[in-house]
């Protein structure tokens, strides 16, 4: 499997410059408006990458599901319940090629409510878990997102180390004025990006254009957590995510799609100050190809994860 994933970022990274590449976010439907860019294998390399990164940094940072409902690393045996966030990336919001700057963050953290079922068979432990966003309005964009999530861990010999394995689907549909928002339509010098007539067709005029961002991402990963003391646990995992995503653009009515596979890495730690309270706090790194990344090199993704549940 590792080979495979390898020999496909080899070639997203020989595809990079032309075309999106396996893994890029490509065109489906509609016709943009520099449509002339796409027909350039300079601009539209450089397009595809940047498109790529934006897109895939915030499926990223919004998709998985908590350690709190994992039977690699929570010992508990009953229902959990709580939260966890996920951080946005860090740093302002992005340029596009022409100087438009594109806010995909209108919150620092994404939040999701949990829920989950754990329990034990001698040495065998099995957790089911769930988790849910409403999609309540923030500065003018909204999440629905919703997870399910399983695990399989055993006991090893020394009774104070799991290994195991977790999979987690996450769906997410996002609404949020990106493209043309009414701040864009209000800024200077942007009559090349935004025509009025467009804009006043198309667009709320309170609020903007509101594009619509998709994500439905399949996850697996493997790996171990240790009891140090009475209730601390660091974990350690490697997964592999296959990686689904969808853009509409409702200023030109232009659809983009992204198929992937994902390689991470994942560590942290939890602590039960009590029986009854579970904290965690990890990070997850996700590798980023050559055509997902402006710069044309390989590089990384990287959030912070945090959840604190009850168990009962």
């Amino acid at each position: 499997m590792w080979l495979i994933v390898l020999g496909l970022t080899v070639f997203g990274q020989a595809s990079a410059a032309p075309s999106p590449g396996f893994g890029g976010v490509a065109l489906v439907s509609g016709t943009p408006g520099f449509s002339a860019c796409l027909q350039s294998p300079d601009c539209a390399g450089r397009f595809y990458r940047f498109l790529a990164q934006a897109s895939l940094e915030q499926g990223f940072a919004m998709e998985g599901s908590s350690v709190a409902t994992s039977a690699v690393v929570n010992r508990h045996s009953g229902l959990v319940a709580g939260g966890l966030l996920h951080t946005f990336p860090f740093g302002g919001a992005r340029e596009n090629l022409e100087g438009k700057t594109e806010n995909t963050q209108f919150s620092p953290v994404f939040p999701k409510l949990l829920v989950g079922k754990l329990f034990d068979r001698g040495d065998k432990h099995w957790g089911l878990g769930a988790s849910f966003l409403p999609p309540v309005p923030v500065g003018g964009a909204a999440a629905l997102s919703l997870g399910l999530d399983g695990s399989f861990a055993k006991t090893l010999e020394n009774g104070r180390t799991r290994m195991g394995v977790d999979v987690d689907f996450s769906f997410i549909r996002a609404k949020a004025p990106v493209t043309a928002s009414k701040e864009h339509a209000e800024t200077e010098g942007l009559e090349d990006h935004i025509e009025s007539e467009v804009f006043e067709e198309r667009c709320d005029p309170d609020v903007g254009c509101i594009d619509v961002f998709k994500v439905a991402n399949l996850a697996l990963k493997t790996g171990m957590s240790w009891q140090c003391g009475e209730r601390l646990y660091p974990y350690a995992q490697v997964g592999l995510s296959i990686t689904n995503e969808w853009l509409y653009v409702d200023y030109d009515g232009t659809s983009w799609a992204h198929f992937g596979l994902q390689p991470t890495l994942h560590g942290g730690g939890a602590w039960t100050p009590t029986d009854k309270v579970f904290l965690s706090l990890g990070s997850t790194l996700g590798l980023k190809q050559t055509n997902q990344n402006p710069s044309e090199t390989l590089g990384l993704f990287f959030k912070l994860t945090g959840s604190a549940a009850l168990m009962f």
